[in-house]
């Protein structure tokens, strides 16, 4: 598709605040003659391409999933030992 034709779809579907996924490769990504890169455009946009990249998509919502899995954890366990630091205080304070 033309660039204009992207920047369409994108104001058409997305918000300016929305965070999306994508990536944009243009003629600049390897010098070759124009009909080589319009008819490797045209086999991108018949073709339903996208779907090649569906698992590694996936690979990387199972990895941020991980991530964001292991921060919680390491959060909880700082916030529980404050916690027990801070009654091991009133505890001494008591006593």
């Amino acid at each position: 598709m033309k660039a204009k034709q992207l920047i369409e779809y994108i104001n058409n579907r997305y918000t300016p605040e929305q965070e999306v996924m994508g990536f944009v490769l243009g003629s600049e990504y390897k010098e070759m003659k124009a009909d080589l890169w319009r008819k490797a455009v045209e086999i991108w946009d018949e073709e339903d391409l996208l779907a090649l990249f569906k698992d590694r998509i996936q690979d990387i919502f199972i990895d941020a999933e991980i991530q964001l899995y292991k921060e919680t954890r390491a959060e909880e366990a700082v916030d529980s030992y404050l916690a027990d630091l801070a009654e091991k205080e009133l505890e001494d304070e008591n006593a």
